[in-house]
């Protein structure tokens, strides 16, 4: 049975997916767990409201699933040709969409990190009714640099917030590797304790005990 595609605006100056349909919108997050962040307005009222604007890893997965067709209003074009959506293209990026993929295959709600100075967010169930469990920062390659500064400092952002800090990064081989990061003892000795995991499903496990 053939899948009805869903339709978002692509702008190709500035990169922006937007989703304007509310039925798509719900579609996304109902059958596919994609989230994207609501940048409209609803009339008059302070409450968020479409369109649906999509990160860069939500289209690519998207795409690479079949259930996504990008039109660009300016040019009146329906679809895309293959090799028009380049993402991802430099190590980082692709090390990042392999973290995402990987994490929203095992069955996560993924947002935005970034106010909590991560790239990802991960929910064990919906985020309407869940809180997130985790901040995830990737690394563009295993052996790259972390200082100590940031060990700290993503790690108290994350921990005030009564979340895990997970780090992840792909090894040689492109499998990934991800480390998780928890503050442990009374809260004025606290010290951060390492737990390096390669299954993913191990982090979900984790996820639900955290309340």
């Amino acid at each position: 049975m053939a899948v009805t595609k869903l339709r978002a605006s692509w702008n190709r100056k500035t990169e922006n997916v937007f989703v304007w349909d509310v039925d798509d919108i719900m579609r996304l997050r109902r059958e596919w767990r994609i989230m994207g962040s609501l940048v409209g307005t609803i009339d008059r009222c302070s409450e968020v409201g479409p369109p649906l604007k999509l990160s860069r890893d939500e289209v690519t997965l998207l795409l690479q699933k079949g259930v996504l067709s990008l039109y660009q209003a300016e040019l009146g074009r329906e679809g895309i040709e293959e090799g028009d959506w380049t993402y991802p293209k430099t190590t980082l990026e692709v090390s990042i969409y392999a973290v995402f993929k990987e994490l929203w295959n095992k069955g996560f709600y993924i947002t935005s990190g970034m106010k909590f100075g991560g790239d990802f967010l991960l929910y064990s169930g919906d985020p309407v009714v869940c809180h997130a469990c985790c901040v995830v920062r990737v690394c563009s390659v295993k052996d790259q640099l972390i200082t100590v500064h940031q060990l700290s400092t993503v790690g108290r952002v994350a921990t005030c917030a009564k979340k895990m800090i997970m780090w992840a990064a792909p090894d040689e081989k492109g499998k990934l590797l991800f480390i998780l990061q928890e503050w442990t003892g009374p809260e004025k000795k606290a010290i951060p304790k390492y737990n390096i995991v390669t299954d993913c499903t191990e982090v979900l496990k984790s996820c639900k005990r955290v309340k």
